[in-house]
């Protein structure tokens, strides 16, 4: 394994929409324009070469070669050999502060949704590969994407939640990038929300209560291989940015997949959970948490159609969703209509 320190973002950009959430560690260098140790930033890491995982100019001499979206610096990220792992992290300490914290950015358990955007390209004669076969397995590849890794509860190291694109069962699958650009530059806009993340960190075994709430992310740029043997293409990346939005205070207490809107997915999803025998834990948009006392998992997840957010779980929640639910539809005071 080769981890090359190469110091190049320093907290990443947080600016988005007009709005700024403060970051313990500043915005130094969000296109990888600074190089150096001591600049902070993340580490490039790749378990075969150098090579694999690098910064890039326009006029290295490289191939291929490649005009960075702003600046003079990218990244770029080659075909995993092995068909292992290669790409960027802000797991990397600074020694040049007290403390020496983390690069991660700061994270804040009781605010809002995460939102990552880049840019990244691919040359058309570089494609990167990806295919599955019927069943889902990965049989060719090595695609890219952005993950993070919620850090900081009961141990300050340790890792309580993964948010991972390249787990191909998972529901962020859609999130891998493949194929080619044609050589441009493209959007990258992944939005991770607060209830997907404290739903990874709950599922674990953690509790914010007993073992503190997560404070920071680990953002990774990257590649996986999977173990297969056909992987291709090269991808560039720019401009990485991340931004948490603040809590949103929901007045639709009868959304109960919580995407702002009241429609039928709603009232089917409740009345799944309700009329469910093995009684679904939450979180929902319609339950409390955590339930100290009840039995596990609904002592930290509370119930899912626990609508009168009492912590138990009985008629009553079914009656003033349904009475609640119909009178929003008819004439909608608290809910928008989606």
């Amino acid at each position: 394994m080769t981890i090359a320190r190469i110091a190049l973002v320093a907290g990443l950009a947080v600016t988005l929409a007009g709005q700024t959430m403060a970051q313990s560690v500043p915005n130094q260098n969000p296109s990888f324009e600074q190089t150096g140790f001591t600049a902070g930033g993340v580490r490039a890491y790749s378990n075969n070469s150098d090579a694999e995982a690098r910064a890039r100019t326009a006029t290295d001499g490289l191939l291929p070669a490649v005009t960075p979206r702003t600046g003079l610096r990218c990244i770029e990220l080659q075909a995993p050999i092995g068909s292992t792992f290669v790409g960027y992290t802000t797991d990397i300490r600074d020694f040049f502060t007290s403390g020496f914290p983390f690069f991660d950015v700061n994270f804040d358990y009781d605010g809002g949704d995460v939102v990552i955007r880049g840019w990244y390209r691919i040359p058309a004669d570089s494609a990167v590969n990806f295919t599955r076969n019927d069943l889902g397995d990965v049989t060719a590849g090595a695609p890219a994407a952005i993950s993070l890794n919620v850090k900081g509860a009961r141990d300050p190291n340790q890792n309580n939640a993964s948010l991972d694109p390249w787990t191909v069962q998972d529901a962020f699958v859609d999130r891998l990038i493949f194929g080619h650009t044609d050589g441009e530059w493209r959007e990258y806009v992944s939005v991770w929300t607060i209830a997907d993340i404290r739903a990874r960190f709950l599922t674990n075994g953690f509790d914010p209560i007993v073992d503190g709430k997560p404070n920071r992310i680990k953002i990774t740029i990257g590649r996986f291989g999977y173990g297969t043997t056909d992987v291709q293409g090269t991808i560039f990346w720019d401009d990485i940015t991340y931004q948490q939005l603040p809590a949103v205070v929901n007045t639709c207490f009868v959304d109960f997949n919580s995407d702002g809107f009241l429609n039928q997915e709603d009232l089917g999803g409740f009345l799944t959970a309700f009329l469910d025998e093995s009684v679904p834990s939450g979180p929902s948009g319609t339950n409390a948490a955590p339930c100290p006392g009840e039995p596990a998992p609904y002592d930290t997840l509370g119930y899912a159609a626990d609508y009168n957010r009492d912590c138990t779980f009985n008629q009553e929640d079914l009656s003033g969703y349904l009475t609640d639910y119909f009178g929003e539809s008819e004439n909608p005071t608290n809910c928008v209509p989606g």
